[in-house]
Parts: structure tokens; C-alpha cells; sequence
């Protein structure tokens, strides 16, 4: 009882202040739980954190390393793939694609690779991300990255590869 009076006391001296505020609260929180909220942050704060780095020849060890460890996952490694593992600078930037790599915490955690198809028509021909780096928005700012490259090359426009 003593509770209730004392919440009276305080809505009538707030003047509806607190009803006003609690509507405004229960309005938000129907848009967005408080979970969606922190999740989102915590992706943001994840992505943030993410740096998205361009070829280096001293990244071609992590070219190699991350696409055997997806291919040889989930499917086999073919010559096709062993040519562009030993020259990612020859077959994909010189042929007029980009390498981007993704940093976390200092390590090389992922790779995107966009393949040059036609005059401003690329591919997204690789994109791996480590175990230790899945769920941490990794992929999606590599994804961001090959993308506005993509749009922002001479004629630019962004494809994604036919599945058979």
C-alpha cells in the first residue's frame, strides 16, 4: 500500500510527466525490444573495429591460407584455384579486380575478391572469413567494402556469380 501512495504522490507531482515518459518508453520498446537495441549496438561497436585493407604482397600467404581452409571444407581444390592461390596480384588485381583483406584485433581475418568480368563488371569471386572472426561482422564489412568498390570503379556495377 505504502508503494502505491508513494507512486501516486509521484505521478500527480510529475504532472503526468511520468505517464508521458512511460507512453514514449512503451512506444520504443514496441518498435525494438531492449535486446534488439544492445544487439544492435554490439554489431555496430563489432563493425566498427573491423579495418578493411587493400592488397599487399605480403597478404598473399592469407590468400592462400584462408581459401584452402573454406574450399577444402566444403568443396575440393581444383588448378583453377591453386593458379589464382600462387598469383592473387597477377590474375585478379592486374587483371583489373581488387583484394581486400579484413583486420580484427591485428590478424588478417578475412579476404573478398572481386574478379573484373568486363568494363566495370565485377564478380565477387572470393570470401572467407576465419572461424575465430564469424560473428563478428566481419563478413558483412567485407561485403560493404567489395561492394562500393565495385560501384565506385570507372563504369561500375556489382555482380554475384550464377550457382549451377
Amino acid at each position: 500500500m505504502d508503494l502505491q501512495v508513494a507512486a501516486s504522490e509521484l505521478l500527480r507531482e510529475g504532472s503526468g510527466g511520468v505517464l508521458v515518459a512511460v507512453g514514449r518508453l512503451e512506444d520504443a520498446l514496441s518498435q525494438a525490444g531492449v535486446y534488439e537495441r544492445v544487439m544492435h549496438r554490439v554489431k555496430r561497436l563489432e563493425l566498427e573495429r573491423v579495418g578493411i585493407i587493400d592488397y599487399k604482397p605480403q597478404f598473399k600467404r592469407y590468400f592462400r591460407s584462408l581459401s584452402l581452409e573454406w574450399l577444402q571444407e566444403y568443396y575440393s581444390v581444383e588448378d583453377a584455384n591453386e593458379r589464382l592461390f600462387s598469383a592473387p596480384h597477377g590474375q585478379i588485381i592486374k587483371a583489373g579486380g581488387i583484394d581486400l583483406f579484413a583486420r580484427l584485433d591485428g590478424k588478417i581475418v578475412g579476404i573478398a575478391a572481386l574478379l573484373r568480368r568486363d568494363q566495370g563488371i565485377y564478380e565477387l569471386t572470393k570470401m572467407v572469413v576465419t572461424r575465430e572472426a564469424e560473428g563478428r561482422q566481419v563478413g558483412r564489412k567485407l561485403a560493404l567494402a567489395v561492394i562500393e568498390q565495385a560501384k565506385n570503379a570507372p563504369g561500375g556495377c556489382f555482380c554475384l556469380p550464377a550457382h549451377d
